[in-house]
């Protein structure tokens, strides 16, 4: 008889406390919103959200449901064309104003990360550009003809370089670091003015942002040296004095990281040879301005 009271007991018990976790998960439900977010695939996601989430946790939930990174997407609240900010600890809830339709585009190419290294008179700003088409350079079909990247303005005349290996869209100053480049990746820049020297390629790790690119052995790419236009790679020009680079001059540059290869490109036309030894180590998009 004890034995079955004392079963008993446990068993009730355990009833209450399991009643209680029910309770408090039927509270904690109470608290979620769920937020529709429409693909441009047609697609529809539903991401559950506490009442107080941010707007970044709503960018960390549909990476998750994705399987992508965050810094993929951008999202929209319905009616709006503003970008909500990937990084805002603003409440989604008071941004959205109580809409719960949202709207998601999603980036399919590599995404040049926030510049690391800006002194005091550089001005690094997000725009937009024509360049060629991507399939003039043999990597896919024509998607949009429009670049999405940055202009570097540099106002005062040391020799300095901006590393592109910040998180996507992440505060500048909060210097987390972001994804090398993986796969098959075209950087493709536009050249309005330079004072002097300069570079425009990839970078390790171990790249200087403060030093003449010809003489940096982590530096990979286009390099003018003032009076003549060459490819540099660890620290030799392995193409001299190619064909001049006209005002406002489209370059471009094609990185396989699993080949290791580059090619770099003056408009459509291939710009020296093809290199096949890049290295092993993680590589980030590099610009080094000198104005004398």
């Amino acid at each position: 008889m004890e034995d079955n009271v004392e079963n008993h007991e446990a068993k009730q018990t355990c009833g209450v406390a399991s009643d209680a976790k029910d309770q408090s998960l039927s509270a904690d439900m109470a608290k979620m919103v769920t937020y529709t977010v429409a693909m441009v695939d047609g697609s529809e996601v539903d991401l559950a959200l506490a009442a107080d989430a941010t707007v970044s946790n709503a960018y960390e939930a549909l990476a998750v449901q994705r399987g992508l990174p965050k810094y993929r997407f951008k999202l929209f609240v319905k009616g709006s064309d503003v970008t909500l900010p990937i990084a805002s600890r603003d409440r989604l809830a008071e941004i959205t104003q109580g809409e719960r339709d949202m709207f998601a585009v999603m980036f399919h190419g590599a995404i040049l990360g926030e510049g690391l290294g800006l002194q005091d008179g550089d001005q690094l700003e997000d725009v937009t550009f024509e360049h060629h088409p991507l399939s003039a350079f043999g990597v896919s079909e024509d998607i949009d003809e429009t670049c999405t990247g940055k202009r570097l303005s540099r106002l005062n005349g040391a020799m300095h370089g901006v590393v592109f290996k910040g998180m996507p869209f992440e505060p500048r100053e909060a210097r987390a670091v972001g994804p090398p480049l993986s796969g098959r990746v075209l950087i493709r820049a536009v050249l309005h003015h330079h004072g002097y020297a300069l570079g425009i390629g990839v970078g390790t790790p171990e790249v200087s942002d403060n030093r003449d690119p010809e003489h940096d052995p982590a530096f990979f790419g286009l390099y003018h040296g003032g009076s003549s236009t060459n490819v540099c790679a660890r620290a030799n020009r392995i193409y001299r004095v190619g064909p001049a680079w006209p005002p406002d001059a489209k370059l471009a540059i094609l990185i396989d990281t699993d080949k290791r290869t580059m090619q770099c490109y003056l408009d459509t036309e291939e710009f020296g040879p093809l290199y096949e030894d890049l290295p092993e180590d993680p590589l980030w998009p590099v610009l080094v301005l000198w104005q004398e």
